[in-house]
């Protein structure tokens, strides 16, 4: 049986069977991160495109996500860049707060705290990577100095908030700062150029 498989032929045949074997293994590797159920779809289905939502604070029989904090409070964009990039602002309150922003896979492609950009707000610009490439970003000049630019390669995915629960006495604040965030496509508030 052995001797069989020495043959000029069955090599052949061998060769064929280890490449189609790692043909398929490639395959299903890339397709297992486009089949799986990511905790990141729940959100999406929860919000609507290309706008905040804020959700409720986060208790074990609500969380819409596994392993989310009870001490933190979250606002979330669901994006879709098919006609354009988007603007992502918040205001920052006391603590730490973060902006992330994820493929629909659940990578997070970005993250920034607001002790990082040492300031009280950020304005992010989500756009593809061939758009920023392509210097076709229609943004101010006044605008683009503070502007945060995240590349990103597909054109859905999804801008998260997270906001620390301070206390008691931080809870108005944090709401009202979390409800003020926006996420709105470019197109819809480009600055017009000074004229000189």
């Amino acid at each position: 049986m052995i001797r069989m498989l020495f043959k000029p032929r069955n090599w052949l045949w061998i060769a064929g069977a280890l490449v189609t074997a790692g043909i398929v293994h490639v395959m299903t590797v890339f397709a297992a991160a486009e089949l799986s159920n990511s905790p990141l779809r729940a959100l999406e289905a929860a919000g609507s495109v290309n706008a905040m939502t804020v959700l409720p604070p986060v208790t074990a029989a609500t969380q819409p996500m596994p392993f989310m904090s009870g001490d933190t409070r979250y606002a979330f964009c669901p994006f879709d860049l098919a006609s354009s990039p988007l603007f992502v602002r918040t205001r920052f309150g006391e603590g730490i707060w973060t902006i992330a922003v994820f493929d629909r896979a659940g990578a997070m492609l970005y993250s920034v705290t607001n002790t990082e950009l040492q300031r009280r707000d950020a304005v992010l610009v989500i756009a593809r990577i061939t758009e920023s490439r392509a210097a076709s970003l229609p943004i101010s000049r006044q605008a683009a100095t503070t502007n945060i630019t995240v590349n990103v390669p597909e054109a859905r995915g999804l801008a998260l908030i997270q906001a620390p629960i301070l206390g008691a006495g931080f809870e108005a604040e944090t709401e009202a700062l979390l409800q003020e965030a926006s996420c709105e496509p470019v197109s819809a508030e480009v600055d017009a150029a000074p004229a000189q």
